[in-house]
Parts: structure tokens; sequence; C-alpha cells
């Protein structure tokens, strides 16, 4: 898990680099990732970003469409304001969760179970 700095190109021909809040990169995709010009050539399986005060619903929607093209399996915002989590993915529609429920990940993580309103305690 990584946090802060960290770049995830999302295009090419012309660049985008986007600066999630946090990414996971799995020990298997690791070993074959090669950094180019400070950026990993290959996406990470997780993506979260923390929906800020001044973001627009509109760019944060956007950057989930380029990190799931870019080829991220999971991209999660979590917005304090309304203490809901959003998990994205290729494969469904947007799944909402809120304090009532645990975020899990099983595209990824067979075990892993967090409440939701752990994010926000």
């Amino acid at each position: 898990m990584c946090s802060n700095n960290v770049g995830v190109i999302t295009r090419r021909n012309p660049d985008t680099v986007r600066g999630p809040d946090l990414v996971f990169i799995g020990t298997e995709r690791l070993a074959s990732i090669s950094v180019v010009h400070g950026y990993a050539e290959r996406a990470p399986e997780l993506v979260i970003e923390v929906h800020s005060p001044g973001d627009r619903t509109s760019a944060l929607m956007t950057k989930v469409v380029e990190y799931l093209d870019a080829g991220v399996k999971v991209v999660c915002i979590v917005d304090p304001e309304w203490q809901t989590v959003s998990v994205h993915t290729q494969d469904e529609y947007a799944r909402v969760l809120t304090v009532a429920d645990e975020l899990t990940l099983p595209e990824m993580f067979a075990d892993f179970r967090v409440p939701v309103r752990a994010f926000f305690a």
C-alpha cells in the first residue's frame, strides 16, 4: 500500500498522470512493474480516492473511468461528507456503501472486511 506522491499513468500520447490518495500493488504485479521517468508503467490493483470538499463529482468520475481503463481492478471513492464508500470495477455497477455496511473486495482479497464506519471514526 502506498500513499501520497504516487503517480498512475492513465493515458499515453498525450500522457496523463493521476495522483491517487492510496494505491495497492500486490507482490505479483509489483514484480512485473518497470519504472519509466518516475512513474510505474503498469497500473496498481486498487486505487482509493478521498472526495475532498473542493472536488467536483464529475471530475472524480472521470478519474474512476481513467483508472479502470488503465487496468486498475478496483477504485474506491471515500466521501467523508456523506460517509459513504463507492466501489467501482469494470464488471459491475458502482456499489455505494454506507456506515451500516462492510467494505469487502472479493475481486482482490477473499477475507478482507472492514466496517465502512471505521473510515469516519
